[in-house]
């Protein structure tokens, strides 16, 4: 993550006044020469309980109203105590405690493994300040019991911290393609200089992504109509006559790849002949693991002005070390919030079932993928106990989940490039399909730790994919403007049998007994789910539709002749960690003309299963679980994925058994049965 150096206000970095630090010490690598005790401290910034009311101030402006939701978390301030020292990334790796005043254990149950939960990272933004900046959460499950004054949580912070900076400075540095700089033990060259209006910059968006860019502004900005930006590669074009004279009103993007670790990157600015600083307006960057595992990065700076040329500072760390900061943490509750006691716990339905977390699995510790436009996970399959992960680069990613336990963070066994094109992926057997472009590649998981791969399968032509959806011996793979099927009797060699091409946009789809549910925009721009007669597989014929409110991201098909539609939200934005999202459910009793039963908001979104256990269906996205039933869904008081969803496509869960998995942006959540 790249971090700004620069004049640090301490008073700025001190903890909130409404909360009650107890002392945390931390371990430091004795090369650094300095105290142990006073290198890095861990204080309590506020608490937050499901009614909203915080103790201690807002950090952000008052977002619009959610629903409330049972629950108890302690935001936690980490500061780096020493003026040669920064904190790159933290992340909260243990929690060994979190009770209210009475004792009363803060999660669903008192499980020992359950202890261990891990909550999430640290995501900078470069003009936070670093107080800001460095803020992780502590989340519970229940609220504090009934006359509970005050809330303790106690656990331990591993940060990653730059020591001593050093820069690395180039006068008249030329802004052109194929410039370099060496700054210690990173290297940057110039690949790209763009030029645009600064009225039509988007805000901290930079694309390095161009394949993906017409999708990406579709997702990101909520354009219905297909997009014909971009169709594929493209080199920049050339900069127009004059385009560098003006300053002021227009920006300057300067991409650059490096080789070397980005946490090694301590900042990079520009600077005129006078040593005045150039205005930064957007920074975005992009870590990447080459199939040898060197170590690079994309890194974009948007100026706010003009340039040919500038005096180019890199700063860079002498070295980077992990260390491990543990807590104990004691923050008093507001009047109005002590006594509240859990209302979710009581609305539990009779017969349902409760849920635990069982593994939380990432890239590598202590990283997140870099989204918008960047890379980010986009589809998991599960062949227990392995989970097969595939992020929008098409980078496959192996995990063995642990069958007992909590795995906190864990790293894949195998990492394997280019496999497919980063859309989705599902198991048959002992198989492993990758979408690429319309296409299948094909995995033998005959050792599952080592998907071997056996060759590609499809039409030759080039195609978005978007879903797969499987019925028998049949696979239909859902693309943005066709749907290939496939005789998948013998999944490790796919059969070609049709292509159909389809107007609109299509995003999601299942099978139903003989119909195909396909979720679709069409060319007017309004969304729905148009039904196709697939009785024979090699023809499908459309037969029926529905209009929804929102596009569709998900569809499965639910006991009682359901189906149930996992929709987009309201809006762009989201705030705080409910599901971000609405769903409908229709009936099925009359296949080709599904009927609405109810409208659902604040649930489904763009990552959403469902999971069948016990003759029940549970619908599980980020931020819920929900139990199915015939007339729509019931909230749990369970334990529940939360992560983001900032990039422009549906994100493909899996279930399995006693096991589901939610992907996400930077992580990848499984479930299990408690």
């Amino acid at each position: 993550m790249l971090a700004q150096k620069g004049e640090r206000n301490m008073g700025a970095r001190a903890c909130w006044a409404s909360a009650v630090l107890a002392a945390c010490v931390m371990s430091w690598p004795a090369r650094c020469g300095e105290d142990p005790g006073a290198a890095v401290s861990v204080s309590a910034a506020r608490v937050r309980v499901a009614n909203g009311i915080d103790a201690g101030p807002a950090l952000n402006a008052s977002p619009p109203p959610t629903r409330a939701r049972a629950g108890t978390s302690i935001e936690l301030s980490v500061k780096a105590e020493r003026g040669n020292i920064e904190i790159v990334r933290a992340w909260v790796n243990r929690v060994s405690a979190l009770t209210d005043g009475n004792g009363q254990d803060l999660r669903p149950a008192p499980d020992p493994d359950r202890l261990r939960y891990f909550d999430g990272l640290l995501f900078p933004m470069p003009e936070q300040s670093e107080s800001d900046r460095t803020r992780l959460t502590v989340e519970g499950e229940r609220s504090p019991s009934a006359g509970s004054a005050l809330v303790r949580a106690e656990g331990s912070v591993t940060a990653l911290v730059g020591v001593d900076p050093t820069e690395a400075r180039q006068e008249g540095f030329r802004l052109e393609k194929g410039q370099k700089i060496e700054a210690g033990p990173v290297s940057l060259e110039v690949t790209d200089v763009r030029v645009a209006e600064r009225a039509r910059q988007p805000a901290r968006i930079i694309v390095t992504d161009l394949e993906h860019l017409a999708d990406d502004l579709d997702g990101i900005l909520g354009f219905d109509q297909p997009s014909t930006l971009i169709e594929g590669p493209s080199e920049p074009a050339p900069l127009p006559p004059g385009a560098l004279a003006g300053t002021g009103t227009r920006t300057t993007t300067v991409t650059f790849t490096g080789r070397g670790r980005v946490d090694d990157l301590a900042g990079v600015e520009f600077l005129h002949a006078d040593g005045q600083q150039v205005e930064t307006v957007g920074r975005s960057v992009q870590s990447h693991v080459e199939a040898g595992g060197a170590r690079t990065f994309t890194l974009g700076v948007t100026l706010a002005e003009t340039l040919e040329q500038a005096d180019l500072v890199v700063r860079y760390w002498d070295h980077v070390e992990e260390v491990e900061a543990p807590f104990s943490v004691e923050v008093s509750l507001p009047p109005g919030i002590a006594g509240e006691g859990d209302a979710r716990e009581r609305a539990a339905p009779q017969g349902a079932r409760d849920f635990r977390f069982v593994a939380e699995l990432r890239p590598r510790p202590g990283t997140r993928m870099s989204v918008p436009c960047g890379l980010a996970f986009r589809s998991v399959a599960l062949h227990v106990p392995y989970a097969y992960v595939l992020d929008r680069g098409g980078t496959l990613y192996v995990y063995r989940i642990p069958e007992q336990g909590w795995a906190i963070e864990m790293e894949p066994l195998a990492v394997l490039p280019d496999a497919g094109d980063g859309m989705v992926n599902r198991t048959l057997g002992d198989v492993l399909l990758c979408s690429r472009g319309g296409g299948l590649d094909v995995y033998s998981l005959e050792t599952p730790e080592e998907p071997a791969r056996r060759g590609s399968f499809g039409p030759g032509t080039r195609l978005r994919s978007a879903a797969m959806a499987v019925s028998k011996d049949h696979l239909f793979m859902i693309c943005r403007s066709a749907i290939v099927t496939y005789d998948v009797s013998t999944p490790a060699e796919p059969e070609l049998m049709n292509v159909l091409r389809v107007g609109g946009r299509n995003t999601a789809g299942t099978v139903v007994g003989d119909y195909l549910y396909l979720g679709t925009v069409r060319a007017d721009g309004e969304p729905g789910i148009a039904v196709l007669d697939v009785s024979d597989p090699a023809a499908p014929t459309e037969v029926g539709a529905v209009s929804t409110r929102q596009a569709v991201w998900h569809l499965f098909g639910t006991r009682g002749s359901r189906l149930l539609a996992s929709l987009d939200a309201d809006s762009l934005r989201s705030f705080g960690r409910d599901p971000h999202g609405n769903s409908a459910l229709f009936s099925l009793v009359a296949p080709a003309r599904p009927e609405l039963v109810a409208e659902i908001p604040d649930s489904g979104g763009r990552a959403a299963v469902l999971w069948p256990v016990d003759g029940q269906d549970y619908y599980v996205c980020n931020g819920a679980v929900f139990l199915v039933g015939e007339n729509g869904l019931t909230m749990l008081p369970t334990a529940r994925p939360t992560g983001s969803n900032l990039d422009g496509f549906a994100y493909h869960c899996d279930a399995c058994g006693s096991w589901a998995a939610v992907a996400t942006d930077s992580a990848v959540t499984v479930m299990g049965l408690r």
